[in-house]
């Protein structure tokens, strides 16, 4: 069951996230590769927090299911902050766009889960 804490974290990554994008793109705007640069901050951002909190994987779902509905807001608002040239919200490209990026938001928290096992596992060995 998700706690009120899971879901301040997963709002609290998704603020760092869509913050990241937000001062990456205005930060170069005019380049094109503001909105790739944007992007790898936000990840970067997010591996840090996630590291730094510990976040529990409750809170990652939490912030999943924040993402999508700020996608959703996106796409509809047409701001084409989190995806450029998002299909219509109702349609199977949009869902499998989505799809796509939960995996790339997920994965930061991915990586910090298989750093701390491996750092577990060099520790224990070290021992």
């Amino acid at each position: 069951m998700m706690r009120k804490q899971d879901w301040l974290v997963g709002l609290l990554h998704s603020a760092i996230w869509i913050g990241a994008i937000l001062l990456g793109s205005w930060g170069l705007r005019g380049n094109s590769a503001a909105v790739a640069y944007a992007a790898i901050c936000a990840w970067w951002a997010t591996l840090y927090a996630a590291l730094l909190f510990r976040t529990p994987w409750r809170a990652v779902l939490a912030f999943l299911v924040v993402m999508i509905a700020a996608l959703s807001v996106d796409t509809v608002a047409g701001w084409n902050l989190l995806y450029h040239d998002a299909p219509d919200l109702f349609s199977g490209q949009f869902l499998a766009a989505a799809a796509l990026l939960c995996v790339m938001w997920a994965s930061p928290f991915i990586v910090n889960a298989i750093a701390r096992w491996a750092y577990k596992r060099i520790a224990a060995a070290a021992q």
